[in-house]
């Protein structure tokens, strides 16, 4: 799963005055993010190459404490997998809510982080849950924790020929909840907070260029309006810097009081 090639450009859409050169081939599952991407010029390869028939990447198995999900799951198998049911909860309430139904049916893991769209509401909680990913190209496999693969909005670590065959899930040490504003098919505001076991971790998603992501010991220690305030949020179609500002604040309270109540 790798898009060709990606661009920084604003959360909101990807602008065209940076649409990639044509490339010999593009893999595509299920096509969610790569043909509206091509239909809008961004990115037009010279063939595109299907991975439906590789029945590997359609895994989902325990290896140790890791739960292994290969990169041609849909959304949906995510959803009602009992084995992400029990290893990771938030995950399966996650991916049971992302778009539309079509979205869910057709849309996979892996095409999902390889656009590193600053929206997904997947990469968000995988972040917050410590998460890799496994990478294969010609000079073999390597895991790259998903905060070193996510390297800007629509780029990735995705070297040429390289592409996401598996996402690595830690074990779910304990709470961890999610909370969003939508007004379409992609958050607004998308907040992650996860118990590491040390304490604490926060991820901010959908309002700046790419997820941030904070390190907390206790829940009393987040202030939402103070790092609310701290992002470099982005005004786009779903609202001015100022309303976003004040949405991600709420939504990272509304996290706080929901680890708050869950938690032992």
């Amino acid at each position: 799963f790798s898009p060709g090639c990606s661009s920084r450009t604003s959360n909101a859409t990807p602008d065209p005055s940076t649409a990639c050169p044509r490339s010999s081939g593009t893999p595509i599952h299920g096509g969610t993010e790569l043909l509206p991407a091509m239909e809008l010029g961004l990115l037009a390869p010279e063939r595109v190459v299907s991975l439906r028939a590789i029945p590997e990447l359609r895994r989902c198995e325990r290896d140790g404490d890791l739960l292994v999900l290969g990169a041609g799951l849909t959304h949906d198998d995510v959803a009602t997998s009992p084995l992400v049911a029990d290893h990771a909860p938030v995950l399966a309430e996650v991916a049971n809510d992302v778009g539309n139904i079509r979205v869910r049916c057709t849309g996979t893991l892996g095409g999902n982080l390889a656009f590193a769209e600053p929206r997904s509401d997947v990469a968000t909680v995988l972040l917050a849950l410590g998460a890799g990913v496994r990478l294969a190209g010609v000079d073999g496999e390597r895991e790259v924790p998903m905060r070193e693969f996510v390297l800007g909005a629509y780029e990735t670590d995705l070297r040429p020929g390289e592409l996401i065959v598996a996402v690595l899930v830690p074990r779910q040490p304990g709470t961890a909840v999610y909370r969003k504003v939508v007004f379409s098919e992609r958050p607004v505001v998308g907040v992650a907070l996860a118990e590491t076991g040390q304490g604490w971790r926060l991820v901010i998603g959908a309002v700046a260029m790419t997820p941030e992501i904070l390190e907390v010991r206790r829940l009393d220690e987040i202030d939402p309006r103070a790092i609310a305030e701290s992002l470099d949020v982005l005004a786009d179609l779903g609202g001015s810097e100022e309303y976003k500002t004040h949405l991600t604040a709420v939504t990272i309270g509304r996290c706080v009081a929901a680890a708050g109540r869950q938690d032992p």
